[in-house]
């Protein structure tokens, strides 16, 4: 037995809660080290009773080195339970196969276990974002070890069907939204489950219950709820007076207690954008504030000086939410208890202080009453988006995000369509004299001239806005296929104008949307009407707007409204 010999293949730096079972991956190099849980794994590294597969060792030590660098170097140990029950999974899998794990397999063993898993997704027997999750994780590892540039992931089918969607919903995905009352629904429950779960109540007779400001009430059953498959929890449920189900121990409350603290911890996130794991890392303390124009800069006393660093910034309305939540937080567990700002516990009052909460009490409760759950990292997008809309200034909110500007772009920014829109019209304005000079079409003079008949209602020439060109005496019509192309997607982008705004609530001859598109219908029909050739090249241009198919002119405008008439921004 080689046992003794073995490196040592844990992870010292991560800090673990008391009940908690550390990493080791020793278990990686045995025979049925990963069947069952970790537990599992942890007596059979205690027993002696275990056979060594010597082959595996280059792998799992590089294995090792690999996630053990990225934590050092500061990474999470949420991503590191991620990847460790990815790897467990895998082995399992290659295991109950007979299949050796090595350097040298892996990369094909990887590959058909991403197989496996998109069967298993087809069929049905796994969720298709956890098989997505497990191959991801375990790939971008695997090419660590090997050194690998392009990625296993992109060769398993998760990826080839993801490519498909993504080039399916490009402009949807685009244009998400800033879905401000939703977000207002989801913070007014949190604030709810706040003012509901006081101490008292937490300690009151079963079912409590948490009072919601529409009216609706969750009555929250804990252990209790009738029922039950368990049966000493059924036979207590059965026989015992609900005023007696009192508190058994701290056991039997702390549901309650760790789904308030999340509904604090995701206001203060809400609140401050601070990132999800740095404020789980918050200490408790004493704070002092100072005013802001809108709000206040919270700093932390230290030995009675009030002049320490600024720990974060609030708005005025959230300072009472926050002291009440310190005072509750603080008579329910003592300093010396726990110092964390927002703790968590379990059954057994043992923190897990590494790990962040997975919210999915917070998520069921709203599954259950119809509300959009938004967690944290969407209210820091939310709430970076707003006060990038707000303050139109870019700094101020890589700032308040403390993003550097390439971050904020790629993970956070959320394209705002109508700003876009204006944007792209006022450069173009700008910088594109062409689009000056004329709409759809050409003009003989730089010099905009209404047409003697020109509706009161419609737009006055002036060489800037396209639909002016309709009604210039200067404007010119160009004998082509090209410019009938044109004229039908300017058609169709002005009907998509008029549909989406509130213009459409003007009257027709008096709504200069409607009479643009009068005017091009006129053109169209007459340049129909001159000539069989010209008759065709109408044709094929209504036929190519019909199929989506806009003149390149127009394209970039038309794709805009579409986007913005179906997820509409709310500000």
């Amino acid at each position: 037995m080689i046992t003794n010999h073995l490196p040592a293949l844990t992870f010292p730096s991560v800090n673990y809660g008391a009940a908690e079972t550390r990493h080791d991956l020793r278990c990686l190099v045995y025979e049925n080290g990963v069947v069952g849980n970790v537990r599992n794994s942890k007596k059979l590294l205690a027993s002696k009773n275990k056979r060594l597969l010597v082959e595996r060792l280059p792998l799992v030590v590089k294995i090792h080195e690999v996630l053990n660098g990225k934590i050092v170097g500061g990474g999470s140990p949420l991503t590191l339970r991620g990847k460790i029950v990815a790897i467990r999974a895998f082995f399992r899998w290659a295991e109950e196969r007979r299949a050796s794990i090595t350097i040298e397999s892996i990369e094909n063993l990887y590959l058909a276990w991403a197989d496996y898993l998109w069967e298993r997704f087809r069929n049905g027997a796994i969720d298709g974002e956890h098989a997505t999750n497990l191959a991801s994780k375990l790939g971008s590892l695997i090419d660590e070890i090997l050194g690998f540039n392009l990625g296993l992931h992109s060769r398993t089918p998760f990826c080839k069907s993801k490519i498909r969607s993504r080039n399916r919903s490009r402009m949807k995905k685009a244009s998400e939204k800033l879905d401000l009352p939703r977000a207002f629904e989801f913070g007014r429950f949190l604030h709810d489950v706040t003012r509901s779960l006081t101490i008292e109540n937490i300690q009151s007779t079963i079912p409590v219950v948490i009072s919601l400001s529409d009216g609706r009430t969750l009555k929250e059953y804990l252990r209790y709820k009738p029922g039950s498959k368990n049966f000493r929890v059924a036979a207590i449920t059965s026989y015992t007076p609900p005023a007696d189900i009192i508190a058994e121990t701290f056991s039997s409350r702390y549901p309650l207690i760790n789904l308030r603290v999340m509904a604090e911890l995701l206001i203060f996130i809400s609140q401050t954008a601070i990132n999800l794991a740095e404020a789980r890392k918050l200490k408790v303390g004493k704070f002092s504030y100072k005013g802001l124009s809108d709000g206040y800069e919270v700093r932390r006393i230290y030995k009675n000086r009030k002049k320490g660093a600024v720990e974060f910034e609030i708005f005025s309305g959230y300072k009472e939410i926050f002291e009440h939540y310190l005072k509750w937080r603080n008579e329910l567990y003592p300093l010396e208890a726990n110092d964390l700002l927002f703790p968590f516990f379990s059954h057994q009052r043992k923190t897990f202080s590494d790990f962040a909460p997975s919210f999915e009490a917070v998520k069921s409760r709203c599954e259950m009453l119809g509300i959009t759950s938004i967690l944290a990292r969407n209210l820091r997008k939310l709430k970076l988006n707003w006060f990038a809309r707000q303050t139109k200034n870019l700094q101020l909110t890589l700032e308040q995000g403390q993003h550097t500007k390439e971050t904020y772009f790629r993970h956070y920014h959320i394209p705002n369509f109508q700003m876009a829109l204006v944007e792209i019209s006022s450069f173009y304005k700008a910088h594109d004299p062409t689009l000056q000079a004329a709409g759809a079409g050409g003009c003989s003079i730089a010099s905009p001239l209404a047409i003697s008949a020109i509706p009161k209602h419609a737009t006055v020439p002036d060489c800037i806005s396209p639909a002016g060109c309709l009604f210039c005496a200067s404007h010119r019509d160009i004998d082509s296929q090209d410019h009938a192309w044109s004229l039908a997607s300017y058609r169709h982008y002005k009907t998509l104008e008029l549909a989406t705004y509130k213009s459409q609530l003007i009257q027709h001859n008096s709504n200069p949307c409607a009479l643009a598109i009068d005017a091009v219908t006129s053109k169209l029909r007459s340049f129909a009407e001159s000539n069989q050739n010209r008759a065709k090249w109408v044709k094929e241009a209504l036929d190519r707007v019909a199929e989506s198919h806009y003149h390149p002119k127009w394209d970039g405008f038309i794709q805009l409204l579409e986007a913005a008439d179906e997820d509409t921004a709310q500000y």
